[in-house]
């Protein structure tokens, strides 16, 4: 398990790293990881729509992103609702903290159409929520 104490996309942890590195050959390389990024969230996702079955940000979050790799929205586009899941994952952070990890793992799952390494932090949360 991630030590989530010393999280950080400066420090990648190695395992990880091992699976990203070699899509960086391909020229799609952000549309592969934000694919992989979403599958790792969705190994989590069911956890989290079990506690809050009304909450469709993290699903929305999905969507948008999907939407990126199919080419319906522009990469700035997909980026400004990671603003959202932010602001989920703080409002819960104090009460309920695994599943703040998760809304966490939604964010860099997002973030990932602007930065391909934040597909790596999607694994990482998603990791280290439970």
């Amino acid at each position: 398990m991630v030590d989530m104490n010393k999280f950080s996309l400066a420090k990648h942890d190695d395992e990880l790293l091992a699976i990203i590195k070699p899509v960086k050959q391909y020229s799609n390389e952000h549309k592969i990881l934000a694919l992989w990024a979403i599958d790792c969230l969705n190994r989590i996702l069911p956890v989290f729509e079990e506690k809050y079955p009304n909450e469709t940000v993290l699903k929305t979050a999905v969507s948008t992103l999907q939407k990126w790799i199919h080419g319906k929205i522009k990469m700035w586009d997909a980026r400004k609702y990671t603003y959202t899941v932010l602001a989920l994952a703080k409002a819960m952070e104090k009460d309920d903290k695994p599943y703040s990890q998760i809304v966490r793992a939604a964010s860099h799952c997002i973030a990932t159409c602007h930065v391909p390494t934040h597909s790596e932090g999607t694994a990482m949360y998603a990791q280290s929520s439970f």
